[in-house]
This record gives structure tokens, sequence and C-alpha cells, in this order.
């Protein structure tokens, strides 16, 4: 695992692949709706492939499905590199009224999920 300084990350992460729904709204009101995969996952976020770019400084509704339980987060992608013909990114999330960001953290807090 690399150290805190050298991945800017604040919180241990952990290897597990969690599918992710982003929501990408356009300027019209729709809604296109993008699977991810995490790659590894913390209290504060998770890293995770995608095909194309998401944007960024912006704040997106996320849905993680957890071992059979959905989690409804806001997220900020904070970075993107291209790995082969994969986009790894890494997702901020925010403690928001409207989220389950508290639900998301107590998973962190018993045991290792």
């Amino acid at each position: 695992m690399k150290t805190v300084q050298e991945n800017k990350r604040f919180q241990d992460r952990l290897n597990r692949s969690v599918e992710v729904y982003v929501e990408l709204p356009d300027h019209l009101g729709d809604v296109e709706i993008v699977l991810c995969e995490t790659l590894d996952i913390s209290p504060a976020g998770f890293r995770m492939n995608i095909q194309d770019p998401l944007p960024t400084a912006v704040v997106l509704d996320v849905c993680a499905d957890f071992d059979g339980e959905r989690y409804f987060l806001k997220g900020e992608v904070k970075w993107q590199h291209k790995v082969g013909d994969i986009l790894e990114t890494g997702m901020e999330l925010y403690d928001a009224i409207d989220s389950d960001f508290d639900r998301w953290q107590q998973l962190f807090q018993n045991d290792t999920p």
C-alpha cells in the first residue's frame, strides 16, 4: 500500500470491487447513468475504472451497491488518468444532508467490509 503522502489519501483504502452508478445530468435536465466498478474504497471515496471521462469539479449523485445494500452518495471526481484503454478515476465523497454518507462511514468503523 502506498503511503498517505504518495497517494494523497488520508484514510486507508480497501481493495474491494463495488458497483457504482454515477448520474450525469445534461443541460436539458436529462440524466445518463454510467456504471463503474471500484478498484478500492475508503470512508471518504473510491478509485474506479470507467470507459469515458467524467466531469471534474462537479458534485455528482452516485449509488454504490455494496453487499446487497445501496448507498446514495454525493461525490466529486478529483482526478482521472488513462491506464491502457480504461480511465482510472478518483472520487471524493461528501457529507451531504440527502445522502447515505453516515451509513457508508459506518461500514469502515466496524469490521473490515
